[in-house]
């Protein structure tokens, strides 16, 4: 039906209402951009059934056709609501909505459908033509997709628009477009200017956000180059290929998965879980295409091969460094639960476990045991002996399965002599290499621990002068400011010697590098670790911040050579009052040995004032990215990190510096780090640095100071005429991301002086930028500093209001554990990786790890006061008792926190004295008393508590736990202590050793990566209530044990009269005892 023959129905009672509207909806459907065949079938289908109700109304009885015409009016003006909004959304909306315009569509069709069953109206339709109507018009609609996709794509605004579209969980734009592009081209009739611009648009969304396609399956984006294999392994066949005719790409077909549906799927299984990897040492994989029936896996290109073929092209290289760097990348891979299973120095990446080559593979993969990361250390061990003698392993035997025969009967590799020393093959490497080859699986080391002993080797070569390579200084690469050069290439550029996933192929950069010596660890005294050092002085609950104060008419300015920003008064509201002033931060830390080394430096007063962008000149780069320049780098005059010496030599260098090896940061000048933040925010590369720089900033700097040069070089980027405008403006919307991820992320720490700072940014922003755009970024911006702000000031109530509280009685020892588990969960979850700074550099204010050890040493003291609160020995047993069974508990939830807590009680002086108190006890509880004293045991650096972190009955529940936060401190600390704050540039000038805080960070994601139980059902039980009650009033003295010790001093008398009396045992034969 057309609207000829609406218009036709128009002097039909009842219908002409319908037909008015009907009438603008097919006006509206020429707007539609995507399904707009769709939208006028589904209006011609509401003219037919109005036809179908004028020729059926006739014998009706004028209510019921009304009553009809009714329900048809209705979804005529639903339709007709959709399309007007349909209609309205540009194209890119229009393409990203696609699937609620389609789930529309299919809505009120069925609402068609329905009326004509309901009326029972029957119309006589051509149903054929109908069916072969629909496909034609779901064909158009298909070609009106790839038509928008190619003006999207061919827009530079649109592309624009939407790559500056917010991500969320349930909305990627980004990820959307580019699965729809994969989608197209995989299509094999698509025709070729199409495909062009298909492919064009893919890589220009991969160039600029460094993402892969999200699809697996790249069918149609790779093209071989040769039908002539480049390589051939002893299971694969290696291809040269394209991907989007832009960058070369190695193809992989491995001959064990020819025309095998299931290894293939397996395959592609793999590929997508190695594709989500990240890390220099381990080659990316880009995914799969099909290429008739076979499956070939997709790899960036490597020019010099596997590493024995690099090793043959280039004999001098450093060896070890080649091992270090597997050890690196095969860490990664073991820290994440995946094993390689097929390591060799001529490897060719993933197969399966059936074409492992028995001069690799371990001893029990004989007897059919599965791959692990035992077997792949043995592996490891062999590829050292590979890579530092030049010969397979086994080398003097020719056939494989005479190997096979060798390894069943325990023999090992020979040692290839002592002419392979100059190799790096020394004795201690040959000892190594040893250990790998353990018989059993269990007591071989852990690739960590392998890694450590390399760089312990490697060092030892440096420090005794045998390291032939090149000085440390010219050995290091400068990272650089050209774009290209930002950008981790995977084309031929980049110098790393595989074409497969293998970890002992992948070196990011084949030039030889040191690595600095880590600090020699001196023998220590045992730490002290009980969390009974906190300060007792604090209130309960309470919020503790650091007192800032905003200034009165404070100055936003940069002092340039062409521009300079207006005063600006900043007014706040309720919400935005300034904190109230707190006592100092208490001496509340975990303590170690007194000949322990400090690690923080000594405090030293700054000159420099802290209001963003004031008295800082312009740096002038050059193009070598070593600036020198007047401009000075910024610290804080009240900073909370008080610096000297090399470290604030380092952060005040005004030189743009920024040292790279492999690709992975190693040192830089404040100024530097910064740099590299901003110009590269947007690949996926940095993100880790960008987590690392501002969470760690707090050591160096402070966040308030590294605010402050964000946003000088914001308005830094206006004076700067001889650059591009868009290369401004990119720089200054770069900084308006860093400082969006920076609010939007709870992991990273923001105090009130630092909201203030981004809030006076953020208005400063809007009152002079002209850039409507810009204005709007700023006014995005300063939304979130104002929603942070209200997260910041909320504080969680005590009590739930009009709660009537549970008493004693009525608490259970399970209750208790559920009680102590919620409120030290709360404590718990909301650290961050700032407080683990804050608390081991003991820096100034309080930090959310003293909230920490303030509530755990509240459960201590109240532990111990429960059970001296009773005169009678029986009764304090009971409460004794009652507290083993709640430990008990918190070690079913797996909250050890709580766990200690009560032990430590349990264990400590007034308690352990009361003799007669725990004589009270059956055997079978003093046994769970004893198994308490384990837990909190420090020998062997805290083996039961480390053994009950993992006796999780489920896999689920590992990660699941409270743990025991000051042994995990313990870990955090031995990493600062290990890597120095500076590292010497190659001009002898200190810079900031960028490597100490990745190594901080991986050990937090190691340590410290755990989530406490989800017991919110019981949140408003009462369970809280009571405890949080029962511990409000505690206070936290001084000397919190003297006064108990009164009490148990007082006891102790009383028992040891009772015990010469023989009263408990006159009770127990029924005496009566006064």
């Amino acid at each position: 039906m057309s609207l000829s023959d609406l218009l036709a129905l128009s002097g039909v009672p009842g219908l002409s209402a319908g037909v008015k509207i009907l009438t603008s909806t097919y006006q509206g459907i020429e707007n539609v951009k995507l399904y707009k065949e769709q939208c006028r079938d589904m209006s011609g289908r509401c003219v037919s059934l109005m036809v179908a109700l004028r020729d059926s109304s006739q014998g009706l009885e004028g209510s019921k056709a009304l009553e009809i015409a009714d329900e048809i009016e209705l979804i005529i003006v639903n339709i007709h609501r959709k399309v007007k909004e349909w209609a309205s959304w540009p194209h890119v909306k229009s393409f990203l909505q696609q699937k609620e315009i389609k789930e529309g569509i299919v809505r009120l069709s069925r609402d068609i459908d329905a009326a004509m069953m309901k009326f029972s109206i029957q119309i006589n339709m051509e149903m054929t033509r109908s069916q072969m109507e629909s496909k034609a018009i779901q064909e158009r609609d298909k070609a009106e997709i790839r038509e928008v996709l190619q003006v999207i794509v061919k827009s530079t605004d649109d592309m624009k628009a939407l790559m500056n579209m917010q991500s969320s969980v349930d909305f990627r734009p980004v990820e959307q477009m580019m699965q729809s592009l994969q989608t197209e081209l995989m299509d094999p009739y698509l025709q070729p200017k199409e495909e062009e611009v298909f492919k064009a648009g893919l890589w220009e969304l991969h160039e600029k956000t460094s993402k892969l396609p999200p699809l697996t399956d790249l069918t149609g984006q790779v093209t071989l180059s040769s039908h002539n294999t480049v390589a051939k392994g002893s299971f694969n066949d290696i291809y040269q290929g394209q991907w989007l005719d832009r960058e070369p790409v190695a193809l992989r077909l491995p001959r064990t998965l020819a025309n095998n549906p299931e290894a293939q799927q397996r395959l592609q299984r793999e590929v997508s879980i190695w594709r989500e990897l990240n890390h220099p040492n381990v080659v990316p994989l880009y995914g799969v295409i099909y290429m008739d029936e076979d499956l070939y896996s997709v790899s960036p290109w490597m020019d010099n091969g596997t590493a024995i073929a690099y090793l043959k092209k280039f004999p001098s290289a450093d060896r070890i460094k080649l091992l270090i760097d597997a050890a690196t990348g095969l860490e990664y891979l073991h820290t994440r639960g995946i094993v390689h299973g097929d390591l060799r120095g001529c490897g060719q990446g993933m197969t399966s476990s059936q074409s492992i080559n028995p001069r690799w593979f371990a001893p029990e993969l004989l007897q059919n045991a599965p791959v692990s990361t035992h077997s792949d250390v043995w592996s490891f061990g062999m590829v050292c002996l590979e890579l530092l003698s030049g010969d397979v392993p086994y080398s003097n035997i020719t056939r494989d399965i005479a190997v096979l025969r060798e390894l069943d009967n325990g023999k090992l590799p020979e040692h290839p002599g002592r002419g392979k020393a100059s190799q790096g093959l020394s004795d201690q490497m040959w000892t190594l290499m040893q250990t790998c080859w353990q018989k059993r699986p269990e007591s071989r080391p852990s690739i960590a621990s392998l890694k450590s002993e390399l760089l312990e080797i490697k060092n030892r070569v440096i420090s005794n002068g045998t390291d032939s390579k090149p000085s440390l200084s010219k050995r290091w690469t400068r990272f650089t400011s050209t774009r290209n050069d930002n950008r981790p290439s995977t084309g031929n550029n980049d110098r790393r010697p595989s074409t497969a996933s293998s970890v002992m192929t992948t070196m990011s950069s084949m030039s030889s590098q040191r690595v600095p010596p880590a600090p020699s660890l001196e023998h220590r005294k045992q730490d002290e670790l009980s969390p009974l050092v906190s300060s007792p002085n604090r209130g309960f609950f309470q919020k503790h911040v650091e007192p800032v104060y905003p200034r009165k008419n404070s100055t936003s300015s940069c002092n340039s050579s062409s521009s300079s920003n207006p005063v600006v008064n900043i007014d706040f509201d309720s919400s935005w009052s300034a904190p109230s002033p707190t006592s100092p931060r208490s001496d509340s830390r975990i303590r170690f040995g007194t000949d322990s080394p400090r690690l923080e430096p000594p405090a030293v007063s700054s000159s420099l004032p802290v209001n963003p962008g004031s008295h800082f000149q312009q740096i002038e780069r050059s193009q070598s990215y070593d600036v020198s320049s007047t401009a000075r780098s910024v610290r804080s005059s009240n900073s909370s990190v008080h610096i000297t010496g090399p470290l604030r030599e380092a952060v005040s260098d005004p030189r743009i510096i920024v040292n790279t090896q492999n690709g992975i940061i190693i040192s830089g000048t404040l100024e530097g780090l910064v740099d590299r933040l901003i110009t590269n925010f947007n690949l996926r590369s940095d993100v880790e640095y960008r987590d690392v720089l501002l969470t760690a900033c707090a050591d160096f700097t402070t966040p308030e100071d590294l605010f402050t040069v964000l946003s000088r070089r914001f308005y830094e980027a206006d004076s700067k005429v001889d650059e591009h405008p868009e290369d401004r403006v990119a720089i200054q919307y770069n900084i308006f991301m860093v400082i969006t991820h920076w609010i939007s992320h709870q992991h990273l720490h923001i105090d009130y002086q630092l909201l203030w700072q981004m809030r006076n940014f953020c208005e400063t922003a809007i009152r002079t930028k002209s850039s409507t755009t810009m204005v709007n970024k700023a006014s995005d911006l300063l939304a979130l500093v104002v929603g942070r702000a209200k997260i910041e000031n909320s504080t969680p109530s005590i009590l739930v209001p009009g709660r009537k509280l549970l008493q004693a009685s009525q608490i259970k020892p399970k209750d208790l554990a559920i009680a102590l588990t919620l409120l030290e969960g709360d404590k718990y979850k909301i650290l961050v990786p700032s407080d683990y700074i804050a608390q081991l550099r003991r820096h100034a204010g309080y930090n959310n790890v003293e909230g920490v050890y303030t509530t755990n040493n509240k459960i201590i003291l109240w532990v111990k006061d429960s059970i001296l609160h009773f005169d009678s020995a029986q009764d304090r047993a009971s409460v004794l008792k009652f507290f083993i069974h709640t430990a008990m508990e918190c070690r079913k939830l797996r909250n050890f926190s709580s766990l200690v807590a009560i032990a430590t009680a349990l264990h400590s002086t007034p308690i352990e004295r009361l003799r007669l108190t725990k004589a009270e006890l059956t055997p079978q509880m003093q046994v769970k008393l004893d198994g308490l004293e384990d837990i909190i045991n420090p020998n062997g650096n805290h083996r039961a508590y480390r053994e009950a972190l993992n006796e999780a009955i489920n896999p689920e529940e590992k990660d699941y736990c409270i743990p025991w936060l000051a042994v995990h401190l313990k870990e955090l600390h031995l990493v600062l202590q290990r890597y120095p704050t500076t590292l010497p540039g190659s001009d002898g000038k200190p810079l900031i050793n960028f490597q100490r805080y990745v190594k901080f960070m991986a050990q937090v994601k190691e340590s410290i990566h755990y989530k406490p139980p989800n017991l919110e059902r019981y949140r408003q039980q009462g369970q809280l209530d009571y405890l949080e009650n029962q511990l409000r009033n505690l206070q936290l003295s001084d000397n919190p044990d003297e006064e108990l010790m009164t009490r148990s001093n007082k006891y102790e008398a009383q028992e040891t009269v009772d015990y010469r009396t023989r009263k408990p045992q006159l009770r127990t034969l029924g005496f009566k005892t006064s």
